[in-house]
């Protein structure tokens, strides 16, 4: 049962990953190519797209999948079985939606770059960079999953299937936390000033402690002879000491 359960859990973590894709891409191409929709997006439906329907795509697969297996134990080779099209046939649509979304994006940009009078070059050169950033945030990345594994192949057909299909999945986020956070400008000034402000706060409060002991050690200084006695018992019990140097306290 707790196989069963994590190829469960694992499934619909994929199908929302997938579903958040094309809510990404939607969002993308609604707000850069189409105006009307600028300042209205329905973040309500994008949850409900992102996190319900991948419940019910998940359940109908786990249910047919079930009945098919019986009593067997864990679902052994259930991706290469008819029913697990039930979770593939949406994951490729998603991917063919973004991949016309992308080159639409690409169509767009390509457009303002021509009517801002930059060089060819040029052009062509920021339309690939922005096809290569948007290539793992929408998933398109993903397709290489989805083509069926070269297991009657060589063995260096199926070792290079095999690396390039897990290194593109595993390494997904890792490639969309680099370029959408720790290299966009934004989020790095954003830190930067973060810091700066706490390293700010931190300096002037080591410059506030060390101005009122300096203060107070010119102020023990000054006093009159038949006062240091006093004088040393309150530095005594500013570090700690609690009972005065003579045995009696000091009035």
């Amino acid at each position: 049962m707790l196989c069963e359960a994590s190829y469960v859990l694992l499934e619909y973590a994929r199908t929302a990953m997938f579903m958040w894709m094309f809510i990404e891409g939607l969002y993308l191409h609604n707000k850069i190519t189409v105006t009307v929709f600028q300042h209205k997006f329905y973040y309500s439906v994008y949850h409900a797209v992102g996190w319900g329907v991948p419940v019910l795509m998940t359940a109908a697969w786990a249910t047919a999948t079930a009945m098919h297996y019986g009593s067997s134990r864990c679902w052994w080779g259930y991706n290469f079985t008819s029913y697990f099209w039930i979770l593939e046939g949406p994951r490729f649509s998603v991917i063919s939606l973004n991949m016309i979304f992308l080159l639409n994006i690409i169509r767009v940009l390509v457009t303002k770059l021509r009517q801002s009078n930059s060089s060819e070059a040029l052009q062509v050169r920021k339309a690939v960079k922005a096809a290569i950033v948007l290539l793992p945030l929408l998933g398109i990345t993903n397709v290489l999953n989805m083509i069926v594994a070269p297991l009657g192949r060589s063995a260096a057909e199926f070792g290079l299937w095999s690396y390039a299909t897990h290194f593109l999945t595993s390494f997904q986020g890792f490639f969309i936390a680099l370029l959408y956070c720790f290299l966009n400008g934004e989020v790095r000034t954003a830190v930067r000033k973060y810091v700066d402000n706490y390293l700010l706060h931190r300096s002037a409060g080591v410059r506030r402690g060390s101005g009122l002991s300096s203060v107070f050690l010119t102020t023990v200084t000054d006093l009159p002879r038949d006062h240091h006695g006093r004088a040393r018992h309150l530095c005594s019990c500013l570090r700690g000491s609690q009972s005065p140097t003579h045995g009696r306290p000091y009035l």
